[in-house]
């Protein structure tokens, strides 16, 4: 049966690992996310949880466990981080996560999953370095009395990696090191199934096998000495809008994120206001901030939305845009109380909405170019940033922000930087 947008090494067969070699102590620090077993009680969805009250150790800080905030609620994240906000705010939802995996995923694979067993396990294993391209999410499920992970990884770069096999080798022998850890004195070591979701503008052309990594000639003798992996692909650039399946708050999703990456934020598949309407005011406001935080036209999206007549949409829109203001407002508010005066807080009100401003331009300079060259990054957080910080005129700075958003280069937006002074 041939799926949409699905790569695998065989035809409707799901690749897992083989012929793996003995693994590092579970407390070896080089792995990503793998924190000691915890003493408190699992946690609903199946994963650890601390007791209240208990600080996080060192070693549990290395792993980023999952909260309230994914699914829409509790401090913002930085907007680089928009497509995990989205990514796993939405699909940390198990009925979202099955209506997503039954669909997508090779009928080899469905048919083996115990879909009630379905459980989603906080953490995450990617590379800090790396969480700006990419985010992941973990689930465990019982095929007959076997326990097995699927370790879901999205990768958002403009352009693939060709050494995916090899990062995904090292996130899951961190997810094994884990299990380890919370299973002492297992004798064998769970199934796990990789799945990368792949956002790009073009189709996946690299491999999806380790061994073709290593130096080898074709029908070495001793390839079987070598780690054995291999990963399956969806692709959202070869699935079509109506291709994609799952629950309405996760087929909306993942338009987004397919739109996002072919330019197309604007275009009917994303603004059927019937389907907006299925979805509850944590996904919709979850969804509405990725497209505010991608979309490079603000005033084009503001009166796309305008048209549409939707008072929820507009409402979402309205609070979003504003959003990066209020903490500004409240700083100030916390600086003029402290000292008492009311010149204290109309000073305060001020400076903290200016820091605000400026934090939000430099914010949108890094969704821009975070994957620009090196030296282009070193402009923005070098000299462009100071002279970004030594502006102190709010409706200067609100004009950086629009051009820090809709300028065609860097250059564009430091020729806008004398006026805007």
């Amino acid at each position: 049966m041939a799926f949409p947008g699905i790569r695998t090494g065989q035809p409707d067969r799901f690749q897992g690992y083989h012929a793996m070699p003995e693994f590092p102590d579970p407390e070896c620090p080089d792995l990503p996310g793998s924190p000691p077993s915890p003493d408190g009680p699992a946690a609903p969805n199946g994963g650890p949880e601390k007791p209240k009250g208990e600080p996080a150790s060192e070693a549990e800080s290395q792993t980023k466990s999952g909260s309230e905030s994914d699914a829409g609620s509790g401090p913002e994240d930085p907007l680089h981080q928009s497509h995990d906000r989205l990514f796993r705010g939405t699909f940390s939802d198990l009925a979202n996560a099955r209506g997503f995996l039954e669909g997508h995923l090779p009928e080899s694979v469905t048919r083996m999953i115990l879909w009630e067993s379905l459980k989603w396990v906080p953490g995450s294993f990617i590379d800090p370095a790396l969480a700006v391209i990419e985010s992941d999410l973990v689930f465990k499920f019982l095929r007959g009395g076997t326990e097995c992970y699927l370790y879901v990884l999205l990768e958002h770069q403009s352009t693939e990696d060709p050494f995916m096999p090899y990062r995904l080798a090292r996130y899951i022998l961190g997810l094994w090191a884990r299990h380890r850890q919370e299973h002492p004195g297992i004798r064998r070591l769970p199934p796990v199934f990789p799945l990368v979701v792949y956002q790009g503008a073009a189709p996946w052309k690299s491999g999806t096998r380790l061994r073709d990594l290593i130096e080898l000639e074709p029908g070495d003798p001793n390839e079987h000495w070598q780690l054995g992996l291999e990963f399956s692909v969806i692709e959202l650039f070869r699935t079509g809008y109506e291709e994609l399946r799952g629950t309405p708050e996760g087929i909306l999703a993942l338009r987004v994120l397919k739109a996002d990456a072919v330019g197309e934020l604007l275009s009917e598949p994303v603004w059927r206001v019937e389907e907006w309407r299925k979805l509850s005011g944590a996904a919709l406001y979850r969804v509405m901030r990725y497209i505010a935080s991608r979309n490079r036209d603000r005033e084009a999206l503001r009166h796309h939305i305008e048209q549409l007549r939707e008072p929820r949409l507009e409402e979402a829109y309205m609070t979003i845009t504003e959003q990066c203001w209020a903490e500004g407002r409240a700083a100030g508010h916390a600086a003029g109380h402290a000292v008492g005066r009311e010149e204290g807080i109309r000073e305060g009100e001020n400076r903290g909405a200016l820091a605000e401003k400026r934090r939000a331009i430099l914010r949108a300079m890094e969704v821009r170019y975070g994957s620009a060259s090196r030296s282009i990054r070193d402009r923005i957080s070098g000299h462009i940033a100071v002279r970004i910080h030594a502006i102190e005129s709010g409706p200067a700075l609100d004009q950086l922000l629009e051009a820090a958003i809709c300028s065609a280069s860097v250059e564009d937006f430091e020729r806008q930087l004398p006026a805007a002074i």
